[in-house]
């Protein structure tokens, strides 16, 4: 999880708390200049596979709502293999994205209110042909805006056909 800086000019619009003992938990990157690292936080540990780990058959399905932590479970499993993916584009990106820590600003003249993300997270993946977009579906299944206006769940209802097992 890496920053641009651990000083903000703009926080005097802020009123987003904890921004200040968060600086003392980010630390220059002795490798990268110009960055600092966010390293205090558990998950970024190399994980050790669960005893009761799935091991069959795993069909993911996917759509532009999948951001985030999903994307980013996403990227994993597609870089290990681990599964079929059916349905839309994720909407997060394959790499990573920008979370963990947003600054709540509000400009004084206007009032306009807006997040600025100062977290760089980084998936480790390494997919080259997939810069700049999220999972792409090994079965690409669209759905329309009448579909979720009837509540139909197109993606689950056709991967339930295509993958059909005995």
């Amino acid at each position: 999880m890496e920053l641009s800086t651990k000083k903000f000019s703009y926080l005097q619009y802020s009123n987003t708390k904890g921004l200040k003992w968060a600086s003392i938990l980010i630390k220059k990157s002795k490798e990268k200049p110009n960055t600092y690292l966010w390293t205090h936080h558990q998950p970024l540990k190399e994980q050790k596979p669960n005893k009761l780990v799935y091991t069959g058959e795993l069909v993911i399905l996917t759509n532009g709502s999948t951001f985030s932590t999903a994307a980013d479970v996403c990227a994993i499993l597609h870089a290990n293999n681990r599964g079929t993916f059916a349905g839309e584009e994720v909407g997060g990106g394959y790499y990573g994205n920008n979370s963990a820590i947003s600054i709540d600003i509000q400009l004084p003249n206007s009032g306009i209110r807006y997040w600025i993300p100062i977290v760089r997270y980084t998936n480790y993946v390494d997919y080259p042909e997939i810069i700049g977009h999220g999972v792409i579906p090994q079965q690409v299944i669209p759905f329309t805006f009448n579909d979720l206006i009837d509540s139909e769940d197109l993606v689950l209802k056709k991967s339930m056909e295509l993958f059909k097992t005995e």
